[in-house]
């Protein structure tokens, strides 16, 4: 399911001489009109222009849909809205994207980008994110490193991202508790050089948690410290 968010929608219109009586009338008919028709529109476009995967941020955008005869108003409105707004959205991500061309934070790396980091900080992931169970969550986790794995220096990429992690110990705990040893894995070794000492220890972390999941050892405490050690 794709989010979208809009913090104000404002619709203006010009029209000399209406009553204030006229004016309030026009003013219902436009929030029915938003609720049953509008609202709609904007949802199927921005899927179109801004579909799954993707970060969009947009501070601002504008359509004018010109001069139509009042009567027409439940009909042509939305016809010129629907247009409109999807020329207005594409070329305000278009340019959007040639901003960030040179950037690691494109729309989809920047929306990976921001899931790890957002749940390392504050333990919650992003409003877009649909993930209401630990299993989606970790999931939303998984698929935010692998979408990461076809930029040109994932590892460099995920280096500049998590850099304060380790001087953040209740950061690095969030990550631990909610990704299984598979996911740390994955993590440590994108971040990690092949033949490394981070790269050889998760290695032997995934080794040792195996033999202690078999024995008495306090399994959760003893998994937090080695990945702690094993990200330090």
């Amino acid at each position: 399911m794709v989010s979208h968010r809009i913090d104000e929608e404002i619709i203006e219109l010009t029209l000399p001489g209406l009553a204030p009586a006229e004016a309030r009338l026009l003013q219902d008919r436009l929030a029915v009109l938003q609720r049953r028709k509008l609202a709609a529109i904007i949802a199927r476009v921005c899927d179109e222009c801004s579909p799954a995967g993707r970060l969009d941020r947009l501070d601002r955008v504008e359509v004018d849909l010109g001069r139509f005869a009042l009567e027409d108003l439940d009909d042509e409105l939305p016809a010129r809205f629907e247009v409109a707004l999807r020329e207005a959205l594409r070329r305000a991500i278009e340019e959007q994207e040639e901003h960030h061309e040179q950037s690691d934070r494109e729309p989809a790396t920047g929306s990976a980008l921001e899931l790890i980091e957002t749940y390392a900080w504050t333990g919650t992931l992003p409003w877009w994110v649909d993930a209401g169970s630990e299993g989606e969550r970790r999931a939303s986790l998984r698929a935010a490193l692998d979408s990461l794995a076809a930029h040109p220096d994932p590892q460099g990429l995920l280096r500049r991202a998590l850099a304060e992690l380790p001087s953040s110990p209740p950061a690095l705990i969030r990550l631990l508790r909610i990704a299984d040893d598979e996911l740390l894995t994955a993590l440590l070794g994108r971040v990690a050089d092949p033949g490394s000492r981070g790269s050889a220890l998760a290695r032997l972390l995934a080794s040792l948690l195996s033999q202690a999941s078999a024995g008495v050892v306090d399994r959760p405490r003893l998994r937090e410290e080695l990945w702690l050690l094993a990200f330090s």
